[in-house]
């Protein structure tokens, strides 16, 4: 994958011409984190979700597209919502 728009969420990239200088062909360590349950890459973004049901997006983000209130390019993860744990129905 690479990192064009720093959609590996390691701090690299951003430049979005195409500079292939940070890409990654091995999966890398997102942040210092070990508890990413789910993770979805775009072509110029990636959005996962942590265990404890914590949303995070990182990469291009020119049309909003993160979901976290701006328009800047994240080259890291930022928490863009919370996903609440689901919860067993009780039965009475």
């Amino acid at each position: 994958m690479n990192s064009a728009h720093g959609q590996l969420g390691n701090g690299t990239g951003g430049n979005g011409w195409g500079d292939h200088n940070d890409d990654s062909l091995v999966p890398l360590r997102i942040g210092d984190r070990y508890d990413w349950a789910m993770v979805a890459a775009n072509h110029g973004y990636t959005i996962a979700a942590r265990t404890d049901g914590t949303l995070w997006a990182w990469g291009y983000n020119n049309q909003g597209q993160l979901g976290d209130g701006s328009t800047e390019p994240r080259l890291a993860p930022v928490r863009i919502g919370w996903q609440e744990p689901e919860r067993p129905t009780v039965l009475k």
